[in-house]
């Protein structure tokens, strides 16, 4: 379920808590942020842009791009292209491919290159990937933890609560600017 489908969700109440990755357009939803990881390129090993010291936005103009569907996250895919086009670039998405899985062999392959995580990264050496940031796009992806505010008391929610207070802590997430979303009645994680 999409971070968007679990914001209506939880304001309708089907379900008490979300976790996603952007934080709450809804003023009645709050939200902790509790991971970031940068977005980059993810490459076979061998490719020229393996050895190069950076890689920037124009120089994926003639790449092939494999990319996960829009529908399977239309927001992030969304962020990617609008990044890129902010340089003047239009990306070469040669497929858009449903199972990563299959992607990454694709991209393994060298059948083009794909977006990833800087996190996710850290997994791929093993299967002849690599990953590299691309130095002028500037998106991250977040892991973000939402609820409804007058549910932080619930006895089932608020010991995840906790856990998730905690968890914030030990990864020493920054607290900056849209770190935490606060709901209507302007209480933060650390006032559930």
């Amino acid at each position: 379920m999409s971070s968007a489908r679990q914001w209506e969700a939880l304001g309708l109440r089907q379900i008490s808590l979300g976790y996603g990755n952007h934080v709450p357009d809804d003023s009645l939803l709050q939200s902790v942020v509790l991971t970031r990881h940068r977005m980059g390129i993810i490459m076979p090993k061998g490719h020229r842009f393996a050895n190069q010291p950076r890689v920037r936005v124009k120089d994926l103009v003639n790449e092939p791009i494999l990319m996960d569907p829009r529908s399977a996250n239309p927001r992030l895919y969304d962020d990617i292209i609008t990044a890129i086009r902010a340089h003047g670039v239009n990306l070469n998405v040669t497929s858009e491919v449903p199972n990563g899985e299959v992607l990454l062999m694709l991209v393994a392959s060298g059948l083009g290159l794909t977006f990833g995580t800087e996190n996710a990264g850290r997994m791929l050496t093993l299967a002849g990937l690599q990953w590299k940031p691309v130095s002028d796009l500037g998106l991250e992806v977040r892991d973000v933890v939402m609820w409804r505010p007058d549910d932080a008391e619930a006895p089932l929610l608020r010991p995840f609560l906790d856990v998730v207070r905690e968890l914030r802590s030990e990864l020493h997430v920054p607290r900056t600017r849209g770190t935490e979303h606060t709901g209507k009645n302007g209480a933060g994680l650390d006032d559930v």
